[in-house]
């Protein structure tokens, strides 16, 4: 999928570039130098401005679109609508201030002030509708995390108990319970602090199954780690 991504933005990008330079080249040939307004090479050069926002646009959101997952849709969305909206808005304020209102009723001055505003509150805007996904993208990363590390917890849990297993140690079966409790323990994956502790604590088990300790000493470790994999975030 990242590859299909990577293709589709290196596509877009290349119309983009090809779109761009015909539009400079039509524009030169089409208006006479005699005829240009001072405004001209700014107006072309937003043009092309907005040819390239709308192509290399797409084409990121192509690009970043395997890293949104379940927001996929909504993101999506999010980006074609900020994109159709400004670049409607752009053309229109070309439109606008060329045939209509320069040179007699504003100034070449307020048209470029207009243009760099409308695109800078577009970026603005749509950073802001951005944080949301990277939130999510950040809140899903720490999770897989955390779910990882329990997993890896577990596995050394049932390890601990085929070993007490093998050598009938009577408390194999309190292994066994807390390999079955740690699969869902909320408190290990909420807390990278509980994950720690309940991992130097299964050290502590490791060298009581390795040992042969007593079975109250070990009875004792299984359910200080029970308590820390149940422990509630404040």
């Amino acid at each position: 999928m990242e590859a299909a991504g990577k293709k589709l933005a290196l596509i877009l990008a290349t119309v983009g570039l090809i779109v761009a330079a015909v539009t400079v080249f039509c524009a030169m040939e089409i208006f006479d130098p005699s005829r240009r307004s001072p405004s001209f090479a700014f107006t072309v050069g937003f043009i092309v401005f907005q040819e390239l926002a709308c192509f290399f646009g797409k084409g990121f959101q192509g690009f970043r679109k395997h890293e949104l997952k379940a927001a996929n849709t909504v993101q999506s969305s999010t980006d074609l609508t900020v994109l159709f909206l400004y670049n409607l808005v752009a053309v229109g304020t070309v439109l606008l201030f060329n045939l209509f209102l320069m040179p007699d009723i504003a100034s070449p001055k307020v048209y470029y002030a207009v243009c760099v505003s409308e695109t800078l509150l577009a970026v603005a805007f749509y950073l802001v509708m951005l944080l949301p996904a990277l939130f999510q993208k950040a809140s899903h990363a720490k999770s897989e995390s955390a779910r990882n590390r329990v997993q890896e917890l577990h596995a050394r849990c049932e390890n601990l108990y085929r070993e007490a297993k093998q050598k009938q140690l009577p408390y194999a079966d309190s292994i066994l319970a807390l390999a079955e409790f740690v699969q869902f323990a909320e408190g290990l994956r909420k807390s990278d602090a509980a994950l720690e502790e309940f991992s130097t604590q299964l050290d502590d088990l490791e060298a009581s199954v390795t040992r042969g300790f007593k079975t109250d000493v070990t009875e004792k470790i299984v359910q200080n780690l029970k308590t820390t994999a149940n422990r509630r975030v404040a």
